[in-house]
């Protein structure tokens, strides 16, 4: 693959951007998490990830920038991905139980019924109710 320079790489972008309704400033002014969310809302799928890989390098130790990516990879049906990205937010935050609910329910529309009744009750066991409900749910 020919790697194409960064100043090239840069008009393209400004180019692209300009052309698709991005605001006109300056691309700097962007932070990489901003890129990617407007890259997501153009169907700009290689060029969001991009991004989320460069905000997530940025800040390794925020599960903000994850679970941005996870919600796009979920939403590319990408689950193994996005069980990944869960998976570093919940070493991030392991007292957080929306987190766990929420990779929860990816485990169950994957039809691993075991792991998404383990992360229901570990949110329950936090306190949180929606977790509560819905390991009584998958039983």
């Amino acid at each position: 693959m020919t790697k194409i320079p960064a100043s090239i790489t840069l008009f393209l972008l400004a180019a692209t951007m300009l052309l698709t309704g991005f605001a006109a400033r300056d691309l700097s002014s962007y932070s990489d998490a901003e890129l990617a969310q407007m890259y997501t809302a153009r169907g700009m799928n290689d060029q969001a990830l991009y991004h989320f890989g460069k905000a997530i390098a940025a800040t390794p130790d925020s599960p903000e920038p994850y679970l941005a990516r996870a919600f796009f990879l979920l939403k590319l049906n990408r689950k193994e991905e996005a069980l990944a990205d869960l998976d570093r937010i919940i070493a991030l935050q392991p007292d957080n139980a929306q987190h766990y609910v929420t990779r929860g329910m990816v485990y169950s529309e994957a039809g691993d019924n075991k792991r998404a009744q383990n992360d229901f009750a570990e949110a329950c066991r936090l306190g949180d109710q929606s977790g509560c409900t819905f390991m009584n749910e998958n039983r």
